[in-house]
């Protein structure tokens, strides 16, 4: 009985340790392409800020990778900073990833509107 027990807990423990694998595995992964399209569907002043902030890759990962973080922090395609707008965004998005670079961008529409813009450093070069 007690070799029973505990090959059911060792199972148990095996699939609870395997599960958030199994889950993120499906999540889908953006891709600099998709930072590209969602530029596409975005007003010329968000493509500008992207284009600045992750175009040239300089934080060490591809070109606009919606993957990237910053220096400090910074998440996202957007570039949002976990002590700037990133609390703002999870709020206003639902806690929708910040490197989901459509929502991002439509986030960073909706911020430029509110005037939010002068919150990212290459809103003086794009403005």
């Amino acid at each position: 009985m007690r070799r029973g027990v505990r090959h059911a807990l060792l199972l148990l423990a095996l699939l609870a340790a395997a599960w958030p694998r199994a889950a993120a595995a499906d999540e889908y992964v953006y891709t600099p392409e998709d930072t590209l399209s969602a530029m596409q569907m975005h007003s010329d002043l968000a493509a500008c800020i992207v284009r600045v902030e992750v175009g040239g890759g300089w934080y060490g990962g591809p070109p606009y990778d919606p993957n990237a973080i910053g220096q400090d922090g910074e998440r996202g395609a957007v570039q949002l900073h976990p002590y700037g707008l990133l609390p703002l965004y999870e709020e206003w998005s639902g806690g929708a990833s910040p490197y989901d670079p459509y929502t991002s961008m439509d986030f960073l529409d909706w911020a430029i509107e509110q005037g939010y813009g002068p919150q990212w450093s290459s809103w003086w070069w794009c403005a």
